[in-house]
């Protein structure tokens, strides 16, 4: 049975040794390791496809309209008016894109994922359409849940959550040992002057100068005798 978003941040945290008062940061932090670990790995869980129809004489689409959840593209293909997929449209990087992109007329044999811009970009627009479109094959945000309580009851958008428990129980420890780094600092601070006194506070007769006959290494030391 899967664990809601509340069990596995108590789960982590009681592990990492902190209590329930943490469990705001505890949160934030599960949104965060959600969003990392659905960006390092081609999770098919994620993995979604979308038809947007063809727009005569245009060529750039905003993606916010067509796939509000899009996190990265992987892969795109031509479909005709009938939803038949046909043959796949090429996705360049910026450098490749820039030598295909004629702005002429036809359907497009290239597009660009243009992040900073939020737009798929193709090198070329068709003059007329009838139920033409383009299928972009993707891989979606996880959801973010909320910093309260609302969503403590919802099931983390992760599949494996032996990983999540995981990821958040180092993140836990992580914070203790941020937050002990300054304590530690000082304690080692405080530890240094307490032997800088011990060593400084001596009375006069422990005083001893080094440089006195009795520590000088080229003077050698000779038995005293005569006299009583």
């Amino acid at each position: 049975m899967a664990l809601t978003r509340i069990q596995i941040v108590n789960l982590a945290l009681d592990q990492a040794g902190l209590d329930t008062s943490f469990q705001a940061k505890a949160r934030n932090w599960l949104n965060y390791i959600t969003k990392n670990l659905s960006e390092r790995q081609n999770y098919k869980f994620y993995r979604k496809s979308v038809d947007a129809p063809f727009v005569a004489n245009q060529t750039d689409y905003d993606l916010g309209s067509i796939a509000p959840d899009f996190d990265r593209v992987d892969g795109m293909f031509y479909v005709d008016s009938n939803g038949v997929q046909g043959r796949g449209i090429f996705l360049a990087d910026a450098y490749m894109f820039d030598q295909y992109r004629t702005n002429g007329s036809g359907f497009p044999y290239y597009a660009y994922i243009d992040e900073e811009d939020n737009t798929v970009k193709f090198n070329s627009s068709p003059a007329s359409v009838a139920g033409d479109a383009f299928r972009m094959f993707y891989f979606r945000e996880p959801a973010t849940l909320s910093l309260d309580d609302a969503d403590d009851g919802v099931i983390p958008d992760y599949k494996d959550q032996g990983t999540l428990v995981a990821e958040l129980e180092a993140m836990a420890f992580k914070f203790i040992d941020d937050e002990r780094y300054g304590q530690q600092k000082q304690e080692a601070k405080q530890e240094s002057q307490t032997y800088q006194r011990l060593t400084s506070q001596v009375d006069g007769n422990s005083k001893m100068d080094l440089n006195s006959w009795q520590f000088r290494s080229n003077r050698r030391r000779y038995a005293r005798s005569g006299r009583f």
